[in-house]
């Protein structure tokens, strides 16, 4: 039985999930508001009653995760207010994360020429201020989630269109990789190198009949971090509109799929124990497909 009947097997019901479109996909740029000059240190003090010496905590060595969360909260909320809806552009977003690590140079990504790719990356279109956007986006009325421009869509290159890399640079990608130690700073620049060496990893699986997923995790080790993250990630670019599965997984799936293995063969989560749940769901679907 396949994966995908076995899930089936699984799970008894289906319920629709919206998903929301990714910004980047959208041509919205607006020169006359991006013209405007970002001053962050501005927009912190109109919080300043709920966020008391942010600024001072910023610029020095005190500042936590915490604070870190607090500052992308204010700076989201402004970046909506000064654009008008919740679709900001992909060059305004760089914009805005470039004046952060400009503001707080303690912030900045220690990578030469990309000290602002972890507040966003218009390479992956990812970083702390899309996942922000993305958040306040799920909160908003179903009918505000709609309200982006109608303006022709830019999509990123078809998976089925990127060429491989070359072996040489695969394996630099994959040392870079493997060299990087999976913090909140880096988040962006691990999720581009997994981006650029997608179409290899993908060539490799489907070309091989041994290959395990313990082969795929051992040498792009870091899809195992961001629990489970770099896999959603995996699943949405090569099965593009198919993502309902990976929304849903953590919360419906995963702990099913692991009910039914403890049930049937429960040998199979011995050898688990640094696993997360959902990477532990992924890793014995395939192995459950035979006790049926």
């Amino acid at each position: 039985m396949g994966q995908r009947k076995l899930i089936a097997f699984l799970v008894r019901e289906h319920t629709n999930v919206f998903i929301t479109p990714n910004a980047d996909t959208l041509n919205m740029s607006v020169p006359i508001r991006e013209t405007k000059t970002i001053d962050i240190e501005k927009w912190i003090e109109k919080h300043s009653g709920q966020h008391e010496d942010l600024v001072k905590i910023l610029q020095s060595n005190k500042f936590t995760n915490k604070h870190r969360r607090d500052l992308v909260k204010i700076i989201v909320s402004e970046m909506c207010s000064e654009y008008g809806n919740t679709y900001p552009s992909k060059e305004y977003k760089t914009s805005v994360a470039k004046a952060i690590v400009s503001t707080f140079s303690r912030l900045s990504s220690k990578i030469e020429g990309r000290s602002h790719e972890s507040f966003y990356d218009e390479v992956v279109g990812e970083g702390y201020l899309e996942w922000r956007l993305k958040t306040v986006r799920k909160h908003l009325p179903r009918k505000e989630t709609s309200k982006r421009p109608n303006k022709k869509k830019i999509r990123k290159q078809p998976f089925i269109d990127r060429p491989q890399l070359t072996e040489s640079v695969l394996i630099e990608k994959i040392s870079e990789m493997k060299h990087t130690k999976p913090t909140d700073s880096v988040k962006a620049q691990i999720e581009r190198l997994l981006y650029e060496t997608r179409p290899n990893r993908h060539t490799e699986i489907k070309s091989s009949e041994s290959i395990t997923v313990s082969d795929v995790l051992k040498k792009y080790p870091r899809l195992k971090n961001y629990d489970g993250e770099m896999i959603d990630n995996e699943f949405r670019d090569v099965f593009e509109g198919h993502d309902i599965l990976l929304a849903r997984f953590s919360t419906y799936f995963a702990p099913r799929i692991i009910a039914y293995c403890k049930n049937v063969a429960s040998y199979l989560l011995e050898k688990l124990t640094d696993f997360d749940i959902n990477l532990k769901a992924i890793v014995v679907l395939p192995l459950s497909c035979c006790l049926l």
